[in-house]
């Protein structure tokens, strides 16, 4: 029995909705689930046991994860003592990081050292990421109360899963998005262009689509697919 795993807050209504779309292959793994026992992780083996909505599974039936968590916070703790609950989410953050990055099969957006989620980047650093490989930035300022918004006029919103582009409504737009997922190396984002100026400069980005958005969903579901065929 294969197995897509939505790691998520428990209610989160954007991985609810993933869950109910894929069906009975797909179930939500919530920060509670860590801490409830049978759960085995051999560092380095590929093997083990994981606990998802409260059932044991094999990690080698998992055919994806889509993860939803930048990091466990300690409000998603209540079944743990208050007091503990910062201790606790510190280290269910470092466990799911080193076990995400074990995981054999597919895993959307893969952890990094700044995020469960892939890179937890701010918007100076996807400008200086977009400037990297050649597409044209608006320019970022910030001050002691935070962000300046940009002056977006006509927004292009474009999402990137895998080597699929969704959203742009510009070949020049799509473009720029997928090598801008290629150089952040995430296998899914969201790039905004300031389509009202003339070179269509990246405004912003984030790993972050909207996940309840049914063109979003299937093109996950394909490139989870994809990646478990190819495991096999």
């Amino acid at each position: 029995m294969s197995v897509i795993v939505v790691l998520a807050k428990a209610g989160d209504p954007a991985a609810d909705a993933l869950v109910e779309r894929w069906g009975t292959d797909a179930r939500l793994l919530s920060p509670r689930d860590l801490a409830r026992a049978g759960w085995v992780f051999p560092v380095g083996s590929q093997t083990g046991t994981a606990v998802v909505d409260s059932q044991h599974v094999d990690v080698r039936d998992l055919a994806g994860v889509v993860t939803q968590l930048t990091f466990v916070e300690p409000g998603d703790l209540a079944p743990i003592v208050p007091l503990d609950r910062p201790y606790v989410a510190a280290e269910m953050s470092a466990f799911l990081l080193a076990w995400l990055s074990e995981l054999p099969c597919p895993v959307v957006n893969r952890p990094s050292p700044l995020g469960l989620s892939g890179p937890n980047l701010r918007r100076e650093a996807w400008v200086a990421l977009a400037a990297d490989v050649g597409i044209p930035v608006d320019p970022v300022t910030r001050n002691g109360g935070g962000y300046s918004e940009p002056a977006l006029r006509a927004g292009d919103v474009v999402t990137v899963v895998g080597d699929r582009v969704l959203g742009a409504s510009s070949a020049r737009a799509g473009e720029r998005a997928l090598r801008l997922a290629r150089r952040a190396g995430v296998d899914m984002m969201v790039a905004v262009f300031d389509a009202a100026q003339r070179d269509e400069p990246l405004v912003d980005a984030h790993t972050w689509p909207d996940l309840s958005n049914p063109d979003v969903a299937d093109a996950l579901l394909l490139l989870l697919s994809a990646g478990a065929r190819s495991r096999s």
